[in-house]
């Protein structure tokens, strides 16, 4: 499911930025059976479009001059802090 939120870049530029919230989980040592657990994995967030002012703005934005991975960590954390829905990987 996707969720848009509305984040700041740059000089205080407003953007809707829309995504996939996907819930991590700790992970464990050991399964209940004894068999060896799964390692813990994060809570991510996969935007799929960051929009300004009605404007897909994405392919605009490039690794070497954008930080997509902060922009996702602020994502990441406004959706745990608004219990947003996410969508669980099988």
């Amino acid at each position: 499911m996707s969720t848009t939120l509305t984040k700041k870049i740059y000089l205080e530029i407003e953007v809707e930025v829309t995504g996939n919230f996907i819930k991590g989980h700790s992970g464990s040592f050991y399964r209940s059976n004894g068999d060896p657990g799964d390692p813990p994995e994060p809570d991510m967030f996969e935007i799929e479009n960051i929009v300004w002012n009605g404007l897909d703005i994405t392919q605009q934005l490039d690794d070497d001059n954008f930080d997509f991975s902060s922009l996702e960590d602020e994502c990441i954390e406004e959706a745990k802090e608004n219990d947003l829905d996410y969508y669980e990987e099988d």
